[in-house]
């Protein structure tokens, strides 16, 4: 079975040794429905020198691509199921980070410590829940109603592995300075709305038609995140106005200028956003070498997901066909199986 990593980035991140226990419900469910080819990764990737902030915002691009890719191969292996998806914020997380925050002689308030902070912008959901999680509890509902085990990955085999790539892509993370992760919370919770118009309203019948269209999806989703669009450069721009302003309401997120490992970027959001607008409208910075490369890489992430979309499809088609029926999961209510 094909194996399903948790993403990390390969541009010479530091890494870290993450606690077992912050691991463990990402790496149950996942190895549960996709066997024991789904492998969590028993480190973390740390954000920790100014340098990496090209490789840092790529590798955001690129888990966020891939979730939406996951999200159009889903819709295909339910048969086009036309359930409302969104986007919101984190559902899922793997690793834990430890920060703490204090008010400063200046009134302001000051972190320490890191954070985990999600590779991917948002989470595809449906009825407030990850999609992904959906998919594996549709795995473990199908395997039930035909007679196996909801913990059996031999069955319903390939919507497993569909299902555990896309918790993969939902619970993945890196330690980030907590300023750092503060900062992008805010942004994410302006641009997720907007990115809900980037999923798929219909997906096409057939294999081939339907790859096509996981590639036009995975490209909408890289040119909006890294593209100099207007969504992500007001929403870098507004923030970096108001911050400029003071004004009484609005809070800097600043890291304590003693947590010296921490203190990227001067410990200042407002320096965080200005270099992350400098990557995105410079076309021939590091970041858009990078984005190039995740472009070129699309394709072949959407022929895998089709594959295995049209095998996950075939699963439930014959289950159906043998059992003289078959029952719709996607909105159904939950299990801990």
């Amino acid at each position: 079975m094909a194996k399903v990593p948790l993403i990390g980035p390969n541009y010479g991140f530091t890494t870290w040794t993450a606690p077992s226990a912050s691991r463990r419900g990402i790496e149950q469910l996942g190895r549960r429905v996709a066997g024991a080819g789904f492998s969590s990764q028993d480190f973390s990737f740390k954000f920790a020198r100014e340098g990496q902030l090209p490789d840092f915002m790529a590798q955001r691009v690129a888990a966020t691509a891939s979730k939406f890719i996951f999200a159009g191969a889903q819709l295909y292996a339910e048969g086009g199921l036309s359930t409302p998806l969104s986007v919101e914020g984190a559902k899922l997380q793997h690793g834990t980070g430890r920060s703490t925050s204090s008010t400063g002689a200046d009134g302001k308030t000051y972190f320490s410590g890191i954070e985990a902070a999600h590779f991917g912008i948002g989470t595809v959901t449906r009825y407030g829940e990850a999609l992904s999680e959906n998919a594996a509890r549709q795995v473990q509902i199908w395997r039930m109603t035909s007679g196996f085990s909801p913990g059996d990955s031999r069955a319903f085999a390939a919507g497993g592995v569909l299902a555990g790539y896309g918790l993969a892509q939902d619970g993945s993370t890196y330690f980030a300075p907590a300023f750092i992760n503060r900062s992008e919370g805010g942004l994410e919770k302006i641009l997720q709305p907007q990115m809900t118009r980037l999923l798929p309203v219909f997906i096409p019948n057939n294999p081939e038609t339907m790859e096509l269209a996981l590639i036009a999806m995975g490209e909408r989703v890289v040119e909006f995140c890294a593209g100099d669009t207007p969504a992500v450069v007001r929403t870098l721009n507004d923030r970096l106005d108001l911050l400029t302003r003071g004004t009484a309401t609005v809070k800097e997120f600043l890291q304590d200028r003693s947590d010296v490992n921490n203190l990227l970027f001067n410990g200042s959001e407002r320096n965080l956003l200005e270099k992350m607008r400098d990557a995105i409208r410079s076309g021939e910075s590091a970041f858009h070498e990078r984005v190039e490369q995740i472009v070129k890489d699309i394709p072949y992430i959407a022929h895998d997901l089709a594959g295995l979309a049209e095998a996950a499809r075939a699963e439930r088609s014959a289950s159906q066909s043998s059992s003289g029926g078959g029952e719709s999961v996607a909105g159904s209510g939950t299990s801990d199986g």
